[in-house]
């Protein structure tokens, strides 16, 4: 699907599908297209949530059984669909009961879900203006996918020879002040224990981009350096995305020279121009921590020199 919006303005586009009269949501940029349920086949010691397999395009594709994973009725309509997504460098089929519409609306929208809230799957609740007490349950598919297949085991962990070794450097890994804005806990274990790793020991996490921008303003122009090396930001987060955020602290004349890093599981074509227009040094795509240390190593003593 065509993404239209203008780089860091805080807006995202949901696709709005329904599974037993609930209202749920994915980003657009994931979703490479929308499809009745095809013919597909079974295949024998798969995960239960795989409900088969289909030729899409030269690919085989597997179709979750998405209201399986939500603990929801069986699909019970003529004519199901599924949504084909792209992200973390997979193509997954979702089966679902139907695609409803896309809706503009900004991340200031989108609240975390209450503790007590039924399904870990879901990393945001939406407010839509206008339909404020039919809230939409925004899905974690990318947790969905390692529960389902799990590729962190090696860096959960915290595998050693996986993380690159400092090369010749004028730093000090563990003098380096690094601040990461990442809503997702499983993320935060991964990434933390990676980093602690490779000897990224000084870490400051914030759960979205508002709260990290929060920090920034929080810091004394004087000194602020003394604070933070490097910025590592999520795309996707309530309140405020890691676009809207890059772009903030590019177009800061104080903070503009902070090396951000955005480290997401929708790094794709249409992305990496988005982070590009934002001012974002570079991209990486989740889980690729050896990656992301890489990156590190380069910008901040780029930006130190």
């Amino acid at each position: 699907m065509a993404i239209l919006l203008e780089s860091g303005t805080n807006e995202l586009e949901i696709v709005e599908f329904y599974i037993s009269d609930v209202r749920y949501g994915v980003n657009v940029t994931k979703v490479e297209e929308v499809r009745y349920l095809p013919k597909f086949r079974t295949m024998p010691q798969t995960s239960p949530s795989i409900l088969g397999f289909f030729n899409l395009r030269g690919k085989v594709i597997p179709i979750i059984d998405l209201p399986k994973i939500l603990n929801a009725p069986p699909v019970d309509v003529k004519n199901p669909q599924i949504i084909v997504m792209h992200f973390n460098e997979r193509v997954v089929g979702f089966l679902v009961e139907r695609v409803v519409k896309i809706i503009r609306l900004s991340w200031s929208n989108i609240i975390p879900p209450p503790c007590s809230f039924e399904h870990h799957q879901v990393i945001g609740v939406i407010i839509e203006p206008g339909r404020e007490e039919d809230l939409i349950q925004l899905i974690d598919f990318e947790k969905i996918m390692e529960e389902i297949a799990p590729v962190f085991k090696e860096i959960e962990m915290g595998d050693s020879s996986k993380i690159p070794p400092p090369e010749k450097m004028q730093f000090r890994r563990e003098d380096a002040k690094i601040w990461i804005a990442e809503d997702s806990k499983m993320i935060q274990t991964i990434v933390s224990t990676g980093l602690e790793t490779a000897g990224y020991t000084n870490q400051r996490w914030f759960s979205n981009g508002a709260e990290a921008w929060e920090a920034f303003c929080e810091l004394d122009d004087e000194t602020f350096k003394d604070h933070i090396n490097l910025l590592v930001t999520d795309i996707e987060m309530p309140q405020m995305d890691g676009l809207h955020l890059a772009k903030r602290i590019k177009d800061d004349e104080l903070y503009s020279d902070i090396p951000v890093i955005m480290f997401s599981s929708l790094i794709n074509e249409n992305t990496v121009h988005k982070c590009q227009a934002v001012g974002a040094d570079t991209q990486v795509a989740k889980p690729d921590v050896e990656q992301l240390v890489t990156f590190m190593d380069e910008l901040i003593q780029k930006y130190a020199a």
